[in-house]
C-alpha cells in the first residue's frame, strides 16, 4: 500500500509532467511551488510562462494567486527552462530576466554567446558593441575585416601587381588575434572587439 505522502507526491509529478507536454517547449517559463508542499512531499505547482507577465511584480502576483491556499506562501522555483543561466534560483528571480525577455531571438543569442565566452556580467548594449560579425574562419575574418578597414577592396589586384601573397591566417595569428576575442558557436566562428 503507497502512502498518502507517496501518493500525492506521484500525482504531483503526473501533473507537471502533463503542463510540460502541453505548453510550448521553448518558452522561458517556471515551475513554481512552495516550500511548504515541498516540505510536507509535495511539489505541487506550475510551470508559468514569464512571457505572459510585465514584470517581476506580476509575476510574483500570479505566484501568489497559484498558491492562494497558503496565507504567506514561501515561492519555491523548482525548475526552469530557456532562461539565462544566473538569473533565476531556487528562492530568486532576477528583475534583468524582463530586459531579457524584450529582447529578439538574435539579440538573447548574441548575449548568451558573450556572457558565456566573454564576459558573464556583460548586458546587451556591451556585447552589441564589441560584436565584430561571424565568419566561417579566423582567417576569412581577417581579410574581410582588412578590406573593410583599409579600404582597399582589391586585394588580389595588389598581390599580382606586387607579386606577394597575403597569408590570412598568418594576419589573424600574429596581428589581430589581439585585438579581437574569438569564439565558436553553432559551426561558425564569432568575433568581438578585445576589452
Amino acid at each position: 500500500m503507497t502512502s498518502p505522502k507517496i501518493s500525492s507526491l506521484i500525482q504531483s509529478i503526473k501533473e507537471m509532467n502533463t503542463q510540460m507536454n502541453t505548453q510550448t517547449q521553448d518558452a522561458p517559463r517556471i515551475y513554481v511551488g512552495t516550500y511548504r508542499k515541498y516540505n510536507n512531499g509535495s511539489i505541487a505547482g506550475k510551470w508559468l510562462d514569464l512571457e505572459d507577465y510585465q514584470d517581476k511584480d506580476e509575476f510574483l502576483e500570479a505566484c501568489a494567486k497559484l498558491h492562494k491556499d497558503e496565507s504567506d506562501p514561501e515561492f519555491m522555483f523548482q525548475d526552469w527552462e530557456n532562461l539565462p543561466s544566473g538569473v533565476v534560483g531556487e528562492c530568486f528571480i532576477n528583475e534583468s530576466v524582463w530586459e531579457w525577455l524584450a529582447l529578439d531571438d538574435h539579440e538573447r543569442e548574441l548575449l548568451a554567446v558573450y556572457q558565456d565566452n566573454i564576459d558573464a556580467s556583460a548586458d546587451i548594449e556591451t556585447a552589441q558593441e564589441n560584436f565584430a560579425g561571424t565568419y566561417d574562419s579566423e582567417k576569412e575574418f581577417a581579410e574581410e575585416w582588412t578590406h573593410q578597414t583599409t579600404g582597399e577592396a582589391d586585394f588580389d589586384s595588389i598581390e599580382s601587381r606586387l607579386g606577394i601573397v597575403i597569408d590570412w591566417q598568418a594576419t589573424w595569428n600574429s596581428y589581430l588575434k589581439h585585438s579581437f576575442s574569438s569564439c565558436r558557436h553553432n559551426g561558425e566562428h564569432w568575433f568581438f572587439h578585445a576589452r
